[in-house]
């Protein structure tokens, strides 16, 4: 859909919301998708044994309104160092929203992130309509402007693993374009689902695929090199035979509760992979 700058505040403020509320149902997606190896879904908390499925899922449900005051304050414009730190701003509220939800727990930190300059970016001004290439190039302009109202000398989990272990983040994956969401999620999703699987069954082998290539700082965290290097090498497995069974994801679930790690920067990913894909697919 491109943005044409003769909108009227109504169309703007129902695209806006439209936007918006593709963002929480892919959240949503994500979060429900079952069963999905050391992440919270229907049958356990994976990894997190201070998770379950109503925590995510009030969680998501929490950050409708961040993701409405996003699009709402980048409609009909262009990537901007005001917009950033405007965003910026927004999702910091957005993260207390979350923590006030889950009574202090990270659920979505990364989600916020990424999700939010997805939809920031969808909702730009452009003479042509946005393609998912399109929304990455957008979304990762605007995240190579500094937040300069902002200074933090908080050192996060995430700054720690990218000097530990020397692997891009979250940061990395939006300045670049989302990469493994272009290259890797958005295929995948859609090969599995001309091959005739379900929607579950898609968004599931698309998460396994993300996993198997991605330096998921989650996982690097909380299990460094080794425990990524070891799930990478089942996922790929998986993903090479094209076809995967519950008892094997339940196995990979159970390695990685043993381990301790959760693929949180994939599941997040995921949620990217799912919200352009819907964009996309509502014009056919």
């Amino acid at each position: 859909m491109s943005i044409v700058k003769s909108s009227t505040p109504f169309i703007e403020s129902s695209i806006a919301k439209k936007r918006s509320n593709q963002a929480l149902d892919a959240l949503l997606a994500e979060v429900h998708l079952t069963p999905k190896p050391g992440l919270v879904d229907a049958d356990d908390g994976g990894a997190h044994d201070d998770m379950n499925l109503e925590l995510m899922q009030r969680s998501a449900r929490s950050l409708g309104p961040t993701f409405t005051q996003i699009a709402i304050a980048a409609i009909n414009q262009v990537p901007s160092q005001d917009l950033r730190e405007e965003i910026a701003a927004i999702g910091r509220e957005g993260e207390q929203t979350m923590f006030q939800a889950t009574g202090g727990i990270n659920t979505h930190k990364g989600a916020i992130w990424a999700l939010g300059l997805l939809t920031a970016a969808s909702v730009f001004f452009t003479p042509f309509d946005k393609k998912s290439h399109d929304i990455c190039h957008l979304a990762a302009k605007l995240a190579s402007y500094q937040d300069k109202r902002y200074t933090s000398n908080r050192f996060t989990h995430g700054d720690k693993v990218k000097k530990q272990f020397k692997v891009g983040g979250a940061y990395e994956e939006a300045v670049y374009g989302f990469p493994h969401v272009i290259s890797i999620g958005l295929p995948i999703l859609r090969t599995a689902r001309q091959r005739g699987y379900s929607e579950e069954r898609s968004q599931l082998h698309a998460l396994l695929a993300i996993m198997a290539v991605l330096n998921d700082t989650c996982i690097l965290y909380r299990g460094g090199k080794a425990s990524l290097e070891t799930v990478q090498k089942v996922a790929k497995k998986m993903i090479a035979k094209n076809k995967v069974n519950r008892d094997e994801i339940q196995s990979l679930n159970t390695k990685m509760i043993k381990l301790g790690v959760s693929p949180g920067g994939s599941a997040d990913l995921l949620a990217a992979t799912i919200f352009l894909d819907r964009i996309e697919n509502e014009r056919g």
